[in-house]
């Protein structure tokens, strides 16, 4: 509970001779904004969790996205290896091939 609002009094019974017309018109206002409140809220609620689906939905498609982009990274990393090793050790037999070798 929220520390800033003050607590609710004990519950009181209205005696029946103090409930007239006005305490219950003031009776069925009172009903009316307590239901409006709860669909507001109940509202509020579901349009949160429909936005936390959508979320979760995107995130699982992102981290999808992430590893295939990890994966296509680590492959061409390995790629650019194996072309460095390839030219290094062409260039190396080419140096050999124009010295003479004793």
């Amino acid at each position: 509970m929220n520390p800033l609002r003050r607590q609710r009094g004990e519950k009181k019974p209205i005696p029946e001779d103090l409930k007239d017309e006005k305490y219950y018109e003031r009776r069925k206002r009172n009903n009316q904004a307590a239901k409006k409140s709860r669909d507001a809220r109940k509202l509020r609620e579901d349009q949160v969790a429909l936005r936390a689906s959508i979320l979760e939905h995107e995130n699982a498609i992102l981290r999808a996205q992430v590893l295939t982009l990890r994966e296509e990274s680590t492959s061409l990393r390995r790629l650019l290896l194996q072309k460095k090793a390839i030219e290094i050790v062409s260039g190396d037999a080419l140096r050999f091939g124009d010295h003479e070798i004793l």
